[in-house]
């Protein structure tokens, strides 16, 4: 529970507490005090009455602004935001300005940081001290993850909060207001010291680590802060912004080229698809060629077999003629020299008939041996291409093929 607001009391020596940050900080500064939204006003209380500190107290709070008076606290009654109190201020400036646990309740804490620098209201030199809760701690993220943003009665998730800061947009705040911050005390609470304890149990521990890792200020509650007036904070705003420009733009260009780079290999893979694609319709093309070539094989088979019947047929069939030439002449060889002759050249028409088809037969034969040979080499050509579905067809390889299959074509 925030003891700044709801008036507990602190250790000063406690290395973990922000009341104790801000009376330690303010202790080290200047006499004159001004605590702006002080509420019980636990800091600016002891430093009033164990170091004889010169304080001011700004607040509506009525009840609490009373207590303080009785204490011997200077009060002015008023709306940070819409009153005129600065005007009620003793002049000269302060040392130290304490807005413990204020910004987060304002609608525009940048104007109340203008007034203050319009007014003069930080002495040269003097300090001003300032604690936020972080957003960014466990407990929040907790809430978001889970899909339940319980507002709560105190800590960061308090109802009455409506703005909301980080390191990083805490500073920016200041720096863009003309301060700059030269300390920062955090004070630390895990997610079980919180009031979002029950999501402990909820967010796994590797997902809290990977918070851990991705947010070394995870684990921060509250960050008090050091600020001095600077007339260079609005430049390093200025060039904090330039610099958050430059990571925008690089990131953006960072992105854009991821975004080429994914394009480009979104084009190698489709690229590398048609390449696939293709060599497929190649290697089908080249089946397809096979194919035809064993058909034509095939054709080429039960055409020799069809003459070889033919020859077989003609074989037995002369046979026949001669035998019956024959056994003609044995009883015709009185008729005469002249027929035999004829006979004789008849049958010498004959052998020569037949050497032709014995020629015919033999060149056959080797045309068969010569298409088988070809036949097992194609199959053999088949079986590498089926073994490594990787045949890459030349345009020489073409031409030889086509070569043989014209030869075998011209051989019938």
């Amino acid at each position: 529970m925030n003891s700044l607001k709801y008036g507990y009391e602190f250790d000063a020596d406690d290395q973990n507490n922000t009341a104790a940050a801000i009376f330690r900080a303010a202790t080290a500064a200047g006499p004159r005090v001004l605590d702006l939204g002080s509420g019980p006003a636990i800091v600016s209380r002891r430093l009033h009455e164990e170091q004889g500190r010169d304080v001011t107290c700004v607040d509506s709070d009525a009840e609490a602004l009373e207590s303080l008076a009785s204490s011997g606290l200077r009060t002015i009654r008023a709306d940070l935001e819409s009153d005129d109190w600065e005007s009620q201020l003793s002049s000269g400036g302060y040392d130290v300005i304490i807005l413990a646990d204020v910004l987060e309740h304002l609608r525009d804490p940048g104007a109340l940081l203008q007034r203050i620098t319009r007014a003069n209201l930080l002495a040269d030199g003097g300090l001003m001290l300032i604690s936020v809760p972080n957003a960014a701690h466990e407990s929040v993220i907790a809430e978001l993850l889970l899909g339940d943003f319980r507002y709560m009665r105190t800590g960061i998730l308090d109802a009455t909060h409506v703005r909301w800061f980080t390191h990083d947009s805490l500073r920016r705040l200041l720096e863009q207001n003309g301060f700059i911050i030269t300390t920062v005390d955090r004070t630390m609470r895990t997610l079980e010291q919180t009031a979002s304890f029950d999501r402990a149990l909820q967010v796994p521990a590797d997902v809290r680590q990977r918070l851990r890792e991705l947010n070394a200020d995870c684990g921060t509650s509250q960050y008090v802060v050091r600020a001095r007036r600077s007339d260079a904070a609005g430049q390093l705003a200025a060039a904090r912004e330039t610099l958050e420009h430059h990571r925008a733009e690089t990131f953006r260009a960072s992105e854009a080229a991821r975004a080429s780079q994914q394009e480009l290999q979104a084009r190698l893979e489709q690229a590398d698809a048609e390449r696939v694609e293709q060599e497929r319709a190649h290697s089908q093309a080249l089946l397809s060629l096979s194919q035809e070539h064993d058909a034509a094989l095939s054709r080429l088979r039960e055409d020799l077999a069809g003459r070889l019947i033919t020859a077989q047929a003609e074989r037995d069939r002369a046979r026949e003629l001669l035998a019956e030439e024959r056994e003609n002449t044995a009883h015709e060889m009185e008729l005469g020299a002249a027929e035999l002759t004829a006979i004789n050249a008849e049958m010498a028409r004959l052998k020569a008939d037949l050497d032709a088809c014995r020629k015919r037969n033999r060149e056959l034969r080797r045309q068969r041996a010569a298409l088988r040979e070809t036949r097992a080499s194609q199959q053999r050509k088949l079986a590498r291409y089926e073994g490594s579905r990787a045949i890459t067809l030349t345009s020489r390889s073409v031409w030889k093929l086509r070569r043989v299959v014209g030869k075998m074509r011209g051989g019938r």
